[in-house]
């Protein structure tokens, strides 16, 4: 960010973390300025975890950046710059190049359902790395139908959203919660997590329907 001119903060959201994650995130502080760590003090999951971050943050546009470096930083910078001509959200679309093809599958499926059913013209949905303009990055709005369905709400509510491609890379540490490879469906704790967001997704299109009858 500040080879591309920008002046900035990173927040560190530790999300109960097992390790050593917030010993190390403080030890850095004293080497960034730049840098500010939340604690959480135990596991609440990643909706909450970047909702304390949005909450937390001052600048003008708020980014949501993965942990798990599968994500290039300059790619960041880049889609900082792409927020020109009135675009609101700036979103990455990746190319699933790291994952595997059930995985592939069922997020190119999730997403096409998506365009589908709320007419979204962006291609995917539920990347990791956005840039939002500070009017977008309301943290009662964002998260209030789950981070898969936040591009479909922010469209709902009328924002400009534009897309850039952005390459995926192997995981340099961490693993999926979610997602098992060599289990139906990904594993139980991604059937539970389709399902959830199923749901969500009923309870955000009775909401938009009730809004347009009033």
């Amino acid at each position: 960010m500040g080879n591309a001119g920008y002046k900035s903060e990173i927040i560190v959201v530790n999300d109960g973390s097992t390790d050593s994650t917030l010993l190390v995130a403080r030890n850095m502080q004293s080497q960034c300025g730049f840098l500010r760590v939340l604690d959480l003090k135990r596991h609440y999951g990643k909706a909450t975890a970047l909702r304390e971050g949005v909450k937390a943050a001052k600048g003008d546009v708020v980014a949501f950046y993965d942990a798990d470096m599968q994500y290039d930083a300059s790619d960041l910078a880049r889609m900082v710059g792409l927020r020109n001509n009135g675009t609101d959200v700036v979103t990455g679309s990746r190319d699933y190049g790291s994952y595997g093809q059930a995985r592939a599958a069922i997020s190119r499926t999730y997403n096409r359902i998506l365009r589908l059913v709320f007419r979204v013209t962006l291609s995917d949905s539920n990347c990791g790395i956005k840039v939002l303009a500070r009017g977008a990055a309301d943290p009662d709005l964002l998260f209030k139908y789950g981070l898969p369905l936040m591009i479909p709400l922010l469209s709902a509510k009328g924002f400009r959203l534009r897309e850039t491609a952005v390459p995926l890379r192997n995981r340099r540490a961490g693993k999926s919660k979610f997602f098992q490879y060599g289990s139906p469906l990904g594993g139980w704790k991604n059937v539970k997590d389709i399902a959830f967001n199923s749901g969500l997704m009923v309870g955000l299109l009775a909401s938009l329907a009730f809004q347009r009858l009033r």
